[in-house]
């Protein structure tokens, strides 16, 4: 039966609900790595291309029942969360991804940034983002969406930096659809950026009918920039005219200091949280030593110095009674 399912579901024609009865089958014959793999796929096809968050939702809710320490189930669920509007409820369990994997799941992390985003944290968002860069440096979304904070902070050359080195990775991943819309996005910005119309005009050169993979981010999808007020602008607005070349010079070196400033800041939060970690570690030890040396001192209070406690028990005791003596004149007179 076993080998039947998986024809079935290696089929291309096979339906999200076909998948889901599979996996109902394998998890009745105790198959449970099988089940959740069924569970899953059936509830990436309800959501794309079914659009069906409701089914999806209850696939992934079976796998979960399954093993409930799948952390690659509990982020599907998350990004349901997501789509239907709930954003706390997936940060939530994204964060939990996040610390049951030490920070190093990439995607809960990209999912993360772009929640905290969306919720107006846009110090975190930048924070998480850095993160994800550090630990995937080609990831092409998390480029993009670094550059578009950078923009939408007033930050266009180091925004269209951003941009360049997404259109290179997207280039290099073969993502060439990707690649020709965000080189669009920096000539939109930037009409006399050479290196976006060397990049523009090589794709153009090689540009053959088959060159857009399946797997490439549909550009509609980055057609637009978030700006501060949250409205949108379309990344192909008109360069603006050129400001004199003083006024440049000082936006320049404006901006460079900015930047500086903001990556210090963010490179430092990581460190400042491990040194609070560490001195609230000692504030305790500093507290049990605080403690144990007060328990000292109070015994020494309640036991009094020997010299002290000699004179209180010489003073306290009673006296000797005295006794008289004759005299030894009157002892030896003999009596008349």
């Amino acid at each position: 039966m076993a080998d039947a399912l998986e024809r079935v579901a290696a089929s291309p024609d096979c339906s999200a609900a076909q998948r889901f009865k599979a996996a109902q089958l394998f998890a009745a014959a105790g198959a449970t790595a099988d089940a959740i793999r069924f569970y899953r796929e059936a509830g990436s096809a309800f959501i794309d291309p079914e659009a069906d968050t409701g089914r999806a939702r209850e696939a992934f809710g079976e796998a979960h029942a399954l093993d409930l320490q799948d952390l690659e189930i509990i982020f599907e669920i998350a990004r349901v969360d997501r789509i239907e509007g709930h954003p706390r409820a997936a940060l939530a369990k994204f964060t939990h991804i996040l610390h049951k994997t030490k920070q190093s799941h990439v995607q809960a992390l990209f999912e993360a940034a772009c929640i905290y985003q969306e919720l107006g944290q846009h110090d975190q968002a930048v924070l998480t983002l850095r993160k994800v860069l550090d630990r995937d440096k080609t990831n092409v979304q998390a480029i993009i969406s670094m550059g578009q904070r950078l923009q939408s902070m007033g930050m266009l050359p180091e925004a269209v930096g951003y941009f360049i080195q997404a259109a290179t990775a997207a280039h290099a991943a073969g993502q060439l659809g990707t690649c020709r819309h965000v080189i669009n996005m920096v000539i939109g910005l930037d009409s006399n950026n050479q290196h976006a119309r060397r990049m523009l005009a090589e794709l153009e050169d090689a540009a053959t009918p088959g060159d857009v993979r399946l797997d490439d981010p549909a550009p509609q999808a980055l057609a637009q920039l978030v700006v501060d007020n949250g409205a949108s602008a379309p990344m192909t607005q008109p360069a603006a005219h050129p400001a004199p070349e003083t006024e440049l010079n000082e936006l320049s070196v404006q901006s460079d200091r900015m930047q500086r400033k903001m990556y210090a800041l963010a490179s430092s939060v990581e460190s400042l949280e491990e040194t609070v970690a560490s001195l609230k570690t000692e504030l305790e030890e500093l507290k049990q030593i605080v403690l144990v040396r007060k328990a000292k001192s109070d015994r020494r209070k309640a036991e009094p110095e020997p010299e002290v406690a000699a004179k209180k028990a010489s003073k306290s005791a009673p006296a000797a009674p005295k006794l008289r003596v004759a005299s030894n004149a009157k002892a030896r007179s003999p009596r008349r």
